[in-house]
């Protein structure tokens, strides 16, 4: 696999081949739907509806709010430590007692938020916890980004009310 509609080499072949799972050409490539096939060099992307019920949209409304609270969570408090340690410092404390800071890495900020949920997500039982790990990888891939100097500081996520209405 790879990421959808990235330009993988700079001269696209005109021959059309559809990829099995492990990447290689399928046997009959012509029972399959056009729609899907791969140019050789560039990958197709697919634009789907879905048609949810209303538990189904609510329950993915809670899922993205779910991830977005944890990734403003740790935002905050990745933020709050750091301007505390920083003027800590300034004020001449020891480095033994100056506030610690969050690790930024997966781990480190998997195992803090382990710490917060029962204070800042009284409702952490009623999502999957997948909804947790997206929140908390979108923080580590913002801040990677970030560091690397491919983005700015990373933002506060707000709720754009993304769901399209149902059809």
């Amino acid at each position: 696999g790879g990421a959808a509609g990235k330009k993988v080499k700079s001269e696209p072949s005109p021959k059309l081949v559809r990829l099995n799972k492990n990447g290689e050409p399928r046997k009959n490539p012509l029972k399959l739907n056009p729609a899907f096939f791969v140019n050789e060099g560039y990958y197709r992307t697919a634009k789907f509806r879905l048609k949810v019920t209303p538990w189904q949209e609510q329950l993915l409304t809670s899922y993205a709010g779910g991830a977005r609270a944890v990734y403003n969570t740790i935002l905050y408090h990745t933020k709050a430590r750091y301007n505390q340690h920083q003027a800590e410092i300034s004020y001449g404390i020891p480095e033994e007692q100056l506030t610690e800071l969050v690790s930024l890495n997966l781990v480190g900020l998997q195992n803090f938020i382990q710490t917060l949920k029962p204070t800042w997500f009284p409702w952490h039982t009623q999502v999957s916890k997948h909804t947790f790990d997206t929140g908390v990888r979108n923080i580590v891939k913002a801040y990677q980004n970030f560091f690397a100097g491919r983005s700015k500081y990373p933002k506060y996520k707000k709720n754009q009310n993304m769901m399209l209405p149902l059809i």
